[in-house]
């Protein structure tokens, strides 16, 4: 696998890690939906879009390859 493709993989750690320290300056709701709530969302989503992209550019996933 590409290195600089792997490093993608650290983005929703930090999503998740960061989601703490951004919501000390966000409205508590957002659409009537606790912020906490919504980042978490949008951090799981994200991950699955990562998670595609990673496996989309793995050289190990082409066909024709044992």
């Amino acid at each position: 696998m590409k290195p600089r493709i792997a490093w993608l993989a650290l983005l929703p750690v930090a999503g998740f890690l960061s989601g703490g320290l951004i919501s000390q300056h966000a409205p508590a709701l957002v659409f009537g939906i606790p912020f906490l709530l919504i980042w978490n969302a949008v951090c799981v989503l994200s991950t699955s879009v990562i998670l595609t992209i990673i496996y989309h550019f793995d050289p190990a996933n082409r066909s024709g390859d044992s």
